[in-house]
């Protein structure tokens, strides 16, 4: 083995290494970085049912979603995401919730 051989396999390595992990967290700052701010959650029809605040990076969130502290509740009889049946009547204000990006309003 030539002694160039493995500092390059390392040099490659650590460069792919790194490359990967630094992907990784420009993918999931921006949600990091919108933490405790203020947002508007919508219906499907695009009409404000909640007011909230963001919470930080979570783990058990899709990709697709924020998880979001209602501070106030506009529409109680309107429909939660993913909650079959369950209402925003059916939760107080100061609960978290999941709700769609696409349906989120960021302030």
């Amino acid at each position: 083995m030539s002694p160039n051989h493995p500092i390059h396999s390392t040099s490659n390595v650590l460069q792919s290494g790194m490359s990967q992990t630094t992907g990784h967290l420009l993918s999931r700052q921006p949600m990091v970085s919108r933490s405790g701010q203020t947002c508007e959650l919508q219906n499907m029809g695009g009409r404000v049912v909640a007011i909230g605040r963001m919470l930080g990076d979570r783990a058990e969130v899709p990709e697709n979603a924020y998880q979001i502290v209602v501070d106030e509740i506009l529409e109680f009889h309107a429909e939660l995401f993913g909650a079959r049946g369950k209402t925003f009547g059916d939760i107080n204000v100061g609960s978290t919730v999941t709700w769609l990006k696409a349906f989120t309003n960021v302030n």
